[in-house]
């Protein structure tokens, strides 16, 4: 798993907070959003809000920067051009939609200019700048404000973000002992995270994520404990690549996951992508998978990306995953059978959300990397069924990963463990309640069953003899199958 204590973290140290730049980019935005509103008013006004989301992140497809900027400029064409035939299909003229997109445009310049002219200034004093919390709301929640720009986060969720600044590495676990840094530190993670929402707490649906037993699950089956996008405020793990790392690196953030530096971190092992769900953004991550799957092939590494996405069966980015020669399985998870974090789960009173469409889940894989499992597939199926009913506290991942075998003893490799002081490996010894169960004849275990629940119980069977890999000169004996 990676960590936080790299080369590159160790020389380029967490920057200080500078919370009047993050009041100002979130200001900024905020004018922006208004702009929109006034605009793009024959979208509708109830959803907006989700448009001019929608609109920011596919603007920020076309910006080459480490952090996803707050206000993209220049915007990415696809995005101008999507969002004019959305206002035509909404009955405005071509025009009018041209000139829409125009004053959009023509606004965000002027806003990223100013936010930049202000991020150079800033110095110590600005870094300074003081942050005030004021005490619990409703649902135990509390205000940080710098200057006239607030946001709002439950108690639980800050206590999470001092959990990650005290896990880092050792200069900010000294830091963390100081409350106003902390506060100016978590008030830059809360303005971003809304800024690149576009500052309306309603939004924040490309912020969600997927439950903490999908997260295991997936650590557990497929080694796979790093997420490639993810938040301080959404993390399920202590290290993650986010697309603010300038102020997520204090709680964990090892950059952004389309940083060529990132490349010698991902040349092998399972990583996990749920971003956000904007068509030209998963172009681009696929585009950037492929790429690495390709190196990872030179080499002869294993590699393998488990890509989660909605079901977009019309959409080239989707299709370029399906039928990728690198994709080794796909699993669809019915709209009903799952759900997921609340984008804004740090400030709304609900933790989770049912799902509002079908997902795809993709693994990307090398050569060299072990399959999923029929066995693995069904668990994750099982896992998008829970939802939390708590917030629980990050953790570091290595616990849940499995130990890897070498390709050549994958498959029916035996369960060992090494015996106490070293030595010889020895075999893992089965569970009394195990060995019982597979000791009985199965004439017993099937007695006054259907033909067809006598047939599902064998599988079953056999699907625990196979997990149990049992390896002493007995085993056959034991696992008799007899009717």
């Amino acid at each position: 798993m990676p960590k936080r204590s790299t080369a590159s973290s160790a020389a380029e140290p967490s920057p200080l907070p500078v919370p009047v730049c993050e009041a100002l980019g979130l200001a900024s935005v905020r004018q922006l959003s208004e702009l929109f509103h006034s605009e793009c008013a024959a979208l509708g006004g109830r959803k907006l809000h989700s448009h001019f989301e929608q609109w920011l992140w596919s603007a920020r497809a076309g910006v080459s920067e480490e952090c996803a900027p707050v206000i993209p400029h220049p915007p990415a064409a696809e995005a101008s051009t999507a969002l004019r035939r959305k206002l035509v299909c909404a009955g405005m003229s071509e025009e009018a939609a041209l000139a829409a997109t125009a004053a959009l445009e023509q606004r965000a310049k002027a806003l990223a200019g100013r936010l930049a002219c202000a991020r150079a200034a800033a110095g110590p004093q600005q870094a300074a700048s003081e942050v005030r919390l004021s005490g619990s709301g409703s649902g135990g929640t509390v205000t940080l404000s710098c200057g006239s720009e607030s946001v709002v986060c439950k108690r639980s969720h800050l206590e999470k973000l001092r959990a990650l600044l005290r896990s880092g590495d050792a200069g900010d676990a000294a830091a963390a002992s100081g409350e106003r840094l902390f506060e100016r530190r978590a008030y830059c993670v809360l303005a971003r995270v809304l800024a690149l929402q576009g500052g309306e707490p309603r939004a924040g649906g490309m912020q969600a994520a997927v439950g903490y037993r999908v997260f295991d699950a997936l650590a557990r089956h497929h080694g796979a404990a790093f997420e490639l996008f993810a938040s301080p405020l959404n993390a399920r793990f202590s290290s993650f690549c986010s697309a603010a790392p300038d102020v997520d690196r204090a709680f964990g953030s090892v950059g952004s996951f389309f940083s060529p530096s990132l490349d010698p971190l991902l040349a092998s092992g399972a990583f996990q992508a749920n971003p956000p769900y904007d068509p030209p953004l998963v172009a681009a991550m696929g585009e950037r998978m492929h790429a690495l799957l390709a190196s990872a092939d030179a080499r002869r590494d294993a590699l393998t990306f488990i890509v989660i996405i909605p079901h977009w069966q019309d959409k080239p980015c989707w299709r370029a995953l399906e039928q990728s020669c690198r994709c080794s399985a796909h699993l669809r998870l019915p709209q009903a059978e799952h759900g997921f974090f609340e984008g804004g789960q740090h400030y709304r009173p609900a933790l989770w959300r049912a799902a509002n469409h079908d997902t795809s889940l993709f693994f990307l894989q090398s050569a060299a990397a072990p399959r999923p499992s029929e066995a693995s597939l069904a668990a994750l199926r099982t896992a998008f069924r829970a939802a939390p009913s708590a917030l629980e506290p990050p953790i570091g991942g290595a616990e849940l990963r499995p130990r890897l075998r070498p390709p050549s003893e994958a498959k029916g490799a035996k369960v060992r463990r090494r015996a106490e002081g070293g030595g010889a490996p020895v075999e893992a010894p089965l569970s009394a309640k195990r060995a019982a169960l597979l000791s009985r004849p199965m004439a017993e275990l099937l007695a006054g069953t259907s033909g067809k629940q006598r047939r599902q119980a064998r599988k079953r069977l056999k699907e625990r003899k196979r997990k149990a890999m049992i390896t002493d000169p007995n085993a056959k004996e034991k696992c008799v199958m007899s009717v």
